[in-house]
């Protein structure tokens, strides 16, 4: 699997539970979970990108470790302290899911696909 395949739903993950947790607890510091998701989707959308072109996007599996661990460890941390499994608890749990995936990627990862072969015009008939 590719490193985009389970980044823009996590992304979209990131930011609904950053929305969640703007409008319930009406903290500033959610605001982070959102600019995260956004960060995610456009690291995905980059690596979408260089797949198409035979390509392979460690550096952005490498951001998107550590972000997603800095940001797994925040939504422990606020799980810890308020117990409310939506957003903090069920965010954390995914984000651990998310570390594994991305050092499984990053170690094991797969293989890039070749690159398309340039247009060569038909050959016409005589």
């Amino acid at each position: 699997m590719y490193d985009f395949s389970f980044s823009v739903p996590w992304g979209l993950a990131s930011i609904i539970s950053g929305i969640v947790g703007l409008s319930r607890h009406n903290d500033q510091s959610y605001g982070i979970v959102i600019l995260s998701g956004i960060l995610f989707i456009g690291l995905s959308v980059r690596s979408i990108k260089r797949f198409f072109r035979g390509q392979l996007s460690p550096d952005g599996v490498i951001v998107k470790l550590a972000v997603t661990s800095g940001l797994t460890y925040w939504t422990y941390r606020r799980y810890e302290a308020t117990k409310d499994v939506h957003p903090a608890g069920a965010l954390a749990a995914m984000g651990a899911f998310m570390i594994l995936f991305y050092v499984w990627n990053l170690f094991f990862g797969p293989a890039p696909l070749d690159p398309p072969p340039p247009y060569t015009a038909p050959k016409k008939r005589q």
